[in-house]
């Protein structure tokens, strides 16, 4: 057989996704079940960093000594069948990296808002598709390499469905109405540490955890606690008047406004007189 170098990155390639995937699923699934376990929860608590990495680091051995074993035992002989193409295993390689191309060139557009990741993503499948109909390799002999690329596209396959599934997710529309931070939808749940301060009363959030905007009752002297305390270094700034002529207050008022350079934004204003604060993010 003459491997070329395509064929043996597109084998490794589905090797090497598989390994990561399987051992992360084995990982989660035995350290949530763990975790959720009465007996053993102190211990997860109390060793929570050691199991995590212990388990990632022994679910990921476990995986490579099963390819070992299984490559010596079912990876010896002839790799292909020269004189017979195979299609369908083609079909397995080429789309095994453009699945997992197309779903990082996705999330890329997502957070910059441009069109041509998207573009380049979706042409990807199509394009490994035709690919593998026009240029089939060598159909393989063995059984082994034959699980690797079945193992590999659909581990490609699961990565491609659950990322999608969190992107649907992250930009669904939520709302909160109540006095306690920690009870904001899971979404958007990190907001309430970062942006709404303690003691902080009749929230109400409208929005995704991608773009969303709130506001609540704050006391004077609970609003100076979170500005010193959260937000070291003097980022609130306080006007007594206009800061330009669209400004129509009211007076004074503390303000910290930040936008990023991938076009992502947050704005905190604290109405002084009103004691109320207002908040408005988004993530690009």
């Amino acid at each position: 057989m003459k491997r070329n170098i395509l064929y043996i990155i597109l084998n490794s390639t589905s090797l090497g996704i598989a390994v990561l995937v399987i051992s992360t699923a084995v990982f989660a699934a035995v350290f949530c079940l763990a975790a959720g376990f009465p007996l053993a929860r102190p211990a997860v608590i109390g060793l929570d960093r050691f199991l995590f990495f212990g388990a990632a680091v022994l679910s990921f051995c476990g995986m490579i000594f099963l390819i070992v074993a299984g490559f010596r035992r079912y990876g010896g002989g002839k790799l292909v069948c020269e004189a017979e193409k195979s299609r369908g295993q083609s079909f397995l390689l080429w789309e095994t990296p453009a699945v997992l191309l197309f779903l990082l060139l996705f999330f890329l557009s997502w957070r910059t808002d441009l069109d041509w990741p998207l573009a380049v993503g979706l042409c990807l499948p199509i394009a490994a598709l035709v690919l593998a109909l026009v240029f089939p390799f060598p159909r393989c002999r063995n059984g082994f390499w034959s699980a690797v690329r079945v193992l590999g596209f659909a581990s490609a396959l699961g990565v491609f469905l659950l990322g999608g599934l969190c992107l649907v997710w992250s930009g669904r529309t939520v709302s909160y109405r109540g006095n306690d931070p920690a009870a904001l939808p899971s979404g958007v749940r990190w907001l309430g540490g970062k942006y709404i301060p303690e003691g902080a009363a009749d929230i109400r959030l409208e929005g995704r955890s991608t773009a969303c905007r709130w506001s609540c009752r704050i006391s004077e002297k609970d609003f100076r606690k979170f500005m010193d305390g959260q937000w070291p270094g003097n980022r609130f700034i306080r006007y007594d008047g206009p800061m330009n002529p669209e400004d129509k207050g009211p007076f004074p008022y503390y303000l910290n406004a930040v936008y990023r350079r991938d076009g992502g934004s947050y704005g905190l204003r604290y109405d002084i007189k009103n004691q109320t604060m207002t908040g408005l993010y988004s993530h690009h």
